[in-house]
């Protein structure tokens, strides 16, 4: 029942908490929307809205796209800022079926993330959320930073693992046919349902 990257693009939803819902498998898109360019993310997410199964991703950079006054700064450095397919429906895998669908764990190895930023670098850009705080230009900040993270064996293995661990509510696995996208989030970032965005 394992899928194979090679397979095609594919997006795998999964709630490992332990009261969580059955997964979601998504294979075989129909179309596939994806963007680089800032501009672009507002009309392609207006058209994902209009009915179908759609699963992908935004990257958090997307966000900046959709604001105004920050739109000027969002860059994709490469990477999709929007990615989604749509596809016919979805296979359910069982909670209980999914560890078994999995690949063995041991078949993938992760090492210690190194961060791209110095502690100065992050003393700098914390001091400049403090300041923006301060002027009541924002209320809040997720200060993130990006991390290389050495990695060998099956991606799915790799997910396998650390979705034991994690027991996220909202763990996914994306393949884009050129990218493989593991995410194990403890929250929701949202959803769209009926016309209906939570």
């Amino acid at each position: 029942m394992r899928v194979p990257f090679a397979s095609g693009p594919l997006v795998l939803l999964d709630d490992a908490r332990p009261m969580g819902a059955d997964a979601r498998l998504y294979q075989n898109p129909i179309e596939i929307l994806t963007t680089t360019e800032p501009a672009a993310v507002p009309d392609l997410l207006a058209k994902i809205g209009k009915g179908g199964h759609w699963a992908g991703f935004l990257s958090y950079e997307a966000g900046l796209a959709l604001e105004p006054k920050l739109a000027a700064t969002a860059k994709a450095d490469g990477q999709p800022l929007l990615w989604f397919a749509r596809f016919d429906g979805f296979e359910t895998i069982q909670k209980d079926v999914l560890d078994d669908w999995l690949p063995n764990p041991a078949g993938a190895w992760a090492g210690p993330p190194r961060p791209r930023w110095t502690q100065q670098d992050y003393a700098v850009a914390f001091d400049q959320v403090q300041a923006l705080i301060r002027s009541g230009d924002i209320y809040q900040a997720n200060l993130t930073l990006r991390a290389d993270v050495p990695l060998m064996g099956d991606p799915l293995a790799l997910y396998a693992g650390l979705r034991r661990r994690a027991a996220a509510g909202y763990g996914a696995v994306i393949w884009t046919g050129a990218d493989v996208i593991l995410s194990l989030s403890p929250e929701l970032f949202f959803t769209l349902k009926d016309g209906k965005i939570t």
